[in-house]
């Protein structure tokens, strides 16, 4: 597609999402408009566009899902994250696990996405060798259990 094919519309302020923190922002800055044209000061007309960034209402479905699970993920991890904390270094701790997630959380919140996935990665495997070696500790008495 050329450049003389597209449709330019030049804005003053553009919203993307049509969600309900853009609209108050937009109802909002309409109002500062009016109250700054009422005082007679030089009357501003700005073009306050709002675009919505999907047609259809699956891709919002999905957008929720996904909002959704990544919620209960955050839940779940910090309960069961909290309940192996008190068990490694008692109960008197817990505060200290709650304030190191909340840093982690807003970390994983602000940093880019591949940096966040890489971590994620490398934590989930430093699970893993606690898991192996228990599994090779345990060998023995999972065999003798399983030929009885």
């Amino acid at each position: 597609m050329s450049d003389q094919d597209r449709e330019i519309l030049e804005v003053d302020v553009l919203f993307v999402g049509a969600g309900p923190a853009n609209l108050a922002a937009a109802y909002r800055l309409a109002q500062l408009v009016q109250e700054h044209n009422a005082r007679g000061e030089d009357g501003i007309e700005p073009m306050i566009v709002m675009i919505e960034k999907s047609a259809d209402i699956g891709d919002h479905v999905l957008s929720g899902a996904v909002f959704l699970f990544a919620y209960s993920t955050m839940i779940s991890w910090s309960y069961y994250g909290q309940q192996c904390w008190e068990h490694l270094f008692g109960q008197r701790t817990k505060i200290l696990f709650k304030g190191l997630f909340l840093i982690c959380v807003f970390v994983g919140a602000v940093v880019n996405l591949g940096s966040v996935l890489a971590f994620t990665d490398v934590m989930i495997l430093c699970m893993a060798f606690p898991n192996v070696a228990g599994m090779y500790d345990t060998q023995h008495e999972c065999l003798l259990l399983a030929r009885h």
